[in-house]
């Protein structure tokens, strides 16, 4: 049973061919998965510098997010503060988005 040396990768978890392992690595270091990998490692090097990691920039859109709605709520009550202040009902015959008889709190909103 031989070996077939041409399968044979520096990765594997057996490499068996040292006597050609110069031409493995320089083929290796052509080969598409090393530049691929290589790529990577270095884009990830770069956001480690620069703090901007996948799990900051998920936080920072959290973050919008979170004040979007915050500010969504806030203008909210704004609106329910100023119908209880001039004593005027929330809804009326609609409770619906876009149709008539909705004029209060769904139609301001």
């Amino acid at each position: 049973m031989g070996i077939d040396t041409k399968s044979n990768k520096l990765g594997d978890e057996c490499y068996l061919d040292w006597h050609h392992v110069t031409n493995s690595v320089k083929e290796h270091e052509i080969s598409l998965d090393y530049l691929t990998n290589r790529n990577k490692w270095f884009d990830m090097r770069k956001r480690l510098n620069l703090n901007e990691t996948i799990d900051k920039v998920k936080y920072e859109k959290f973050k919008k997010e979170r004040d979007y709605w915050k500010q969504v709520h806030l203008r909210i009550i704004s609106v329910v503060k100023f119908f209880a202040k001039h004593n005027l009902a929330l809804c009326r015959s609609n409770e619906k988005l876009y149709l008539n008889g909705n004029e209060n709190l769904l139609g301001v909103i």
